[in-house]
Formats: C-alpha cells, structure tokens, sequence
C-alpha cells in the first residue's frame, strides 16, 4: 500500500471516530452533517458531495 492510501485510512478512521464523539455532544445536526461530509470525501473523493450546502 502507498503511503497515500494508508493517509486515507487513517482519515477515515479519525473521522468516523470523531463523529462517534460528537453524537452524544453536537450542539446541532450540523456538526454531524459537516463531520458526515468530510467522510465521504475521504472515502468517494470523486464523487459530487455537499449539493445541499452548495444553492
């Protein structure tokens, strides 16, 4: 594996780890929403994200 590859799973995983933290201790849905987010960019980085936030 690349080093690259192993960014991205390291990524992920203090990703899903924060979002873990944050379910019991966001203030909003938002927070969830923009740790969910940055997720999937990590893990689908070519795919079109944030359509939502974006109009």
């Amino acid at each position: 594996m690349s080093d690259t590859t192993d960014a991205a799973g390291q990524c992920r995983e203090v990703l899903l780890e924060a979002i873990r933290a944050q379910v019991s201790l966001a203030p909003n849905a938002t927070t969830l929403l923009r740790l969910a987010e940055a997720y999937a960019w990590v893990v689908e980085p070519g795919q079109a994200h944030g359509a939502s936030e974006s109009a």
